[in-house]
């Protein structure tokens, strides 16, 4: 199957300077709102037609922004717990859609808190806490931005979550994250309302804080803007046309489910899910910085279980090709290679018309000794067409299928 990338890129005037911020005196500190101007060239939330894999922004579009001085997010114990954030709008868009505008109800002000105390980890080496600390200080006026899309509510609280360490059972892992939701119930058409995307504001790989860090002084004087440099999917998308063999007569099917058979551990494709929180840095001048390799999804399944999406309502299916559907989900991936995903369907006399496929190939282990994943990856869609066989019908996977009678 086919595996089709898009990255969304938001571009924003880069803030000027590498310089160490000083807060601006109070007699020239702008109270004007904070605003967010962005190129959308490569930055969409649906796509622009059915054979691109491009994303386009639509007016009523809200991102949720958050904000946490640096020092926090790498520093502290709390990281991203206690971030300002909001609900921001688009309420331009110029340029043939290209050009974007975002306006915040909060005074730019506000969206700098002043960073806590010192608070680092209590693994930290006492030899590196006079380092740590100077570090602390050094950035003391630096605040990370990061956001997610679509917020069609308040943004998400930043929660903590401890998970088990199987080689340290007294020392849990200790993650932060936002609670978000993939319904498990989709119109197999409004994708932009189930798919999640997020800007981590901090790079993926080892950088120079300075190329990244929004300065506190030069924002509020109005000599620099945030910049999102990172939007991008961390849901999966499967894309998908329905049609039934060659010489059937035309079924109005419902009861559409997508689900994922022969995984031992259950886990979801749907439902809640956490969008995790990371705390990257160049590790030669910043001793906490934890890694976040590439086959570890930003999005993780909150609980396992939701292993199903239903695409709601009826649809008439031929011998030809229906029009594209679409079904978000959770990453999904397991060491499991027989696993399937099946889709399955039933007519007005209830005997169900269904597919099987096996999981494509997710990452392949590094050596010899590492499991191959299979299943579904962040950013990715997936591109199929399916078709519905009868359950009575010898070439379909669940052949010998009773049908039940009441008596």
């Amino acid at each position: 199957m086919k595996k089709i990338i898009f990255t969304l890129i938001v571009l924003l005037p880069l803030f000027a300077g590498c310089k160490k911020g000083h807060f601006a005196d109070s007699a020239t500190v702008s109270g004007d709102r904070m605003t967010f101007s962005a190129d959308l060239s490569l930055a969409r939330s649906h796509f622009g037609d059915a054979s691109s894999p491009q994303l386009y922004w639509d007016l009523t579009d809200k991102i949720a922004v958050y904000s946490k001085p640096a020092c926090d997010v790498w520093f502290s114990a709390n990281h991203f717990l206690g971030s300002i954030s909001e609900a921001v709008a688009v309420n331009e868009i110029t340029g043939s859609g290209v050009t974007a505008r975002f306006e915040s109800e909060r005074a730019k002000l506000t969206w700098f808190p002043a960073p806590g105390p010192f608070d680092p980890e209590e693994d930290i080496k006492e030899e590196d806490l006079p380092f740590i600390e100077e570090l602390y200080n050094m950035w003391h006026d630096y605040y990370v931005f990061y956001a997610y899309y679509p917020c069609a509510g308040e943004p998400g609280a930043v929660t903590a979550i401890e998970i088990e360490n199987p080689g340290h059972p007294d020392d849990p892992y200790r993650y932060q994250y936002i609670p978000l939701s993939v319904p498990a119930t989709q119109d197999g058409v409004s994708y932009s309302d189930y798919q999640i995307l997020h800007d981590p504001g901090e790079p993926e790989t080892d950088g120079d804080p300075s190329d990244y860090l929004i300065d506190k002084t030069d924002v509020i004087l109005n000599n620099a803007s945030v910049s999102f440099s990172n939007f991008k999917p961390v849901t999966a998308m499967l894309r998908f046309t329905l049609q039934l063999p060659a010489g059937s007569e035309a079924k109005t099917l419902t009861d559409l489910t997508i689900s994922i058979e022969g995984d031992a551990d259950n886990n979801s494709i749907a439902g809640n899910a956490m969008l995790m929180l990371w705390q990257y840095g160049a590790k030669d001048s910043l001793p906490i910085c934890m890694e976040k390799s590439n086959n570890i999804p930003y999005l993780w399944a909150a609980a396992p279980g939701t292993n199903a999406i239903t695409i709601s309502g009826s649809r008439e299916i031929t011998t030809t090709p229906s029009s594209y559907l679409y079904a978000v989900m959770i990453p999904l991936a397991i060491e499991n290679e027989s696993a399937q995903l099946k889709i399955s369907a039933k007519d007005s006399e209830d005997k169900e018309y269904s597919a099987k496929r096996v999981l494509p190939l997710c990452y392949e282990g590094e050596h010899d000794d590492d499991p191959d994943f299979y299943g579904f990856r962040e950013g990715h869609r997936y591109n199929a067409a399916i078709t519905l066989y009868a359950s009575s019908d010898p070439r379909a996977e669940n052949a010998g299928y009773y049908i039940e009678d009441e008596w």
